[in-house]
């Protein structure tokens, strides 16, 4: 088996990662903390530009279809910066579970409505899980995938209570999210639920 990175991996690295150093200085990251919503909006149209946000998802769905290996030094390139945004958790978390969603024959049209949303870059999506109630940047989200027990709901930001908590890491907004269970929001449960949650922890 070879292990090694393919060239054109190597070569979307470079290119991420230059421009990481370029956009994501110390300074950058110190005026985030002040801005409104913590985000560099700047960055992150200029990080879905060289296509982040679609790398998992499949073309069918309108992504480029690779795999997690071919994301995984950007996401070391990501963490050599510091990088405030929870991008690396969208791409590796957040997508693929709502993928997982349709390809199950689960949830409703709101899915296929946010991945599309996120893939154009007008949307964000916040993942919750009951291991760490404490969500990062959950103020900038429009989406919320929150669970109950084993069920999975999707769920629009109005209908999602937010509850700032104190970091030792200005550059964590982290919240506490509570809502109102309801049918309409209900994307999975059961096995179903249970087996979503389980793999959004083994991304």
């Amino acid at each position: 088996m070879n292990f090694t990175f393919t060239q054109d991996q190597l070569d979307f690295q470079d290119a991420v990662a230059a421009m990481l150093r370029s956009e994501v200085t110390a300074d950058s990251i110190r005026a985030r903390w002040s801005a409104t919503d913590g985000t560099d909006r700047t960055f992150l149209k200029q990080a879905h530009d060289l296509g982040l946000s679609s790398m998992l998802v499949p073309e069918a769905l309108g992504g480029l279809g690779l795999t997690t290996g071919d994301f995984i030094l950007l996401a070391e390139a990501c963490g050599e910066v510091a990088l405030p945004e929870p991008i690396v958790e969208s791409v590796m978390v957040v997508l693929p579970m709502l993928v997982d969603i349709l390809d199950q024959g689960l949830g409703n049209s709101d899915v296929q409505r946010v991945i599309d949303g996120v893939l154009a870059g007008d949307l964000r999506v916040a993942v919750g899980h009951a291991i760490n109630p404490c969500i990062n940047y959950a103020d900038s989200a429009d989406w919320f995938v929150l669970s109950e027990g084993d069920n999975v709901y999707l769920l629009p930001r109005e209908a999602v209570v937010l509850e700032a908590q104190t970091s030792v890491d200005p550059s964590r907004r982290l919240f506490l999210a509570s809502f109102t269970t309801s049918a309409e929001y209900l994307v999975a449960d059961g096995d179903a639920g249970a087996n979503l949650l389980r793999a959004s922890l083994n991304r």
